[in-house]
């Protein structure tokens, strides 16, 4: 994991097809997600689920 973001502070990497509301998506549902994950240090089932249903949406969304 150090190894590419060593190299992107040397020369910024770009990526094809993932645009900032890609990004924005992912942050924010990381931003979710980290309630979850201090409030017990562990993610129940029921709440794995929702994320997954909700990550399952958005490549449904995503399908060309």
């Amino acid at each position: 994991l150090c190894i590419l973001g060593l190299t992107a502070t040397v020369q910024p990497l770009t990526v094809a097809g993932v645009g900032i509301m890609d990004a924005a998506f992912m942050l924010g549902l990381s931003a979710i997600l980290l309630p979850f994950a201090f409030t017990q240090r562990v993610v129940s089932r029921g709440e794995g689920i929702v994320f997954l249903a909700i990550y399952g949406i958005y490549l449904f969304l995503l399908w060309p």
